[in-house]
């Protein structure tokens, strides 16, 4: 049988202030999204993943204000994985 790792989850501070410092918008989405920091966060890198956590799309150097194009994705659930230089955040998204 298989073996599992315990991996802890728990936010500490600075994660939940560099989540609720990054946005992403509009959601639910008809296929681009944007993404907004209020902490002056710089973004790096972003990947879009489907729900099975396989990359989708990898946008690196990404720039302030670039819309994300989804428009090609089929309608359901997706993950946003926003790596700055102040940490990673994951946010949901879904496209109708």
């Amino acid at each position: 049988m298989g073996q599992f790792k315990v991996v802890n989850t728990a936010l500490g501070i600075n994660d939940e202030i560099l989540n609720s410092n990054l946005t992403v918008y509009p959601i639910p989405t008809n296929g681009k999204i944007y993404i907004n920091t209020q902490n002056g966060a710089t973004i790096n890198k972003v990947e879009i993943l489907d729900i099975l956590g396989r990359s989708l799309k990898t946008i690196d150097n990404f720039k302030k204000g670039q819309a994300i194009d989804l428009q090609n994705k089929s309608k359901g659930l997706f993950y946003v994985k926003i790596f700055s230089d102040k940490g990673t955040v994951v946010k949901k998204v879904l496209i109708n």
